[in-house]
């Protein structure tokens, strides 16, 4: 058995150098985009799809996977940081009746959320991450 696993951690090893090939070279790339002819200094993008909730200890199994879950598959550093507070009349939650889910992943997380009595709560914050 262990000289399985080890095969198959190799495996795994090498097909995550070659995603992080593949990243490294379309970040390369990125030099021929930019107005200084070097690649480009940083990737700000979302956390989730979702604002941060205070109170969640744990994500749920099989739940959504973050928008960070790249930085972790190629061993590079990430970020989080506050950008702003929930606004209640801005971002007051649909009713169950105005609810459409776009996928089945969407329909889970919405059925999933124990949050819902928790909506307006001023502590939730939009988080972006530096990548």
């Amino acid at each position: 058995m262990g000289a399985a696993l080890t095969f198959r951690c190799l495996q795994l090893n090498k097909r995550r150098d070659g995603y992080r090939q593949l990243f490294l070279d379309t970040y390369l790339a990125t030099a021929s985009r930019t107005t200084t002819g070097r690649p480009i200094d940083a990737i700000l993008c979302p956390v989730a799809p979702h604002l941060a909730a205070p109170h969640l200890d744990k994500p749920r199994a099989g739940g959504l996977i973050t928008y960070t879950t790249v930085w972790s598959l190629l061993d590079l550093p990430c970020y989080t940081f506050p950008i702003g507070v929930v606004d209640p009349v801005k971002d007051s939650k649909p009713g169950a009746a105005e609810y459409e889910p776009v996928s089945e992943v969407d329909r889970d997380n919405w059925e999933g959320c124990k949050c819902k009595p928790f909506w307006r709560c001023q502590e939730w914050e939009r988080r972006g991450v530096l990548g």
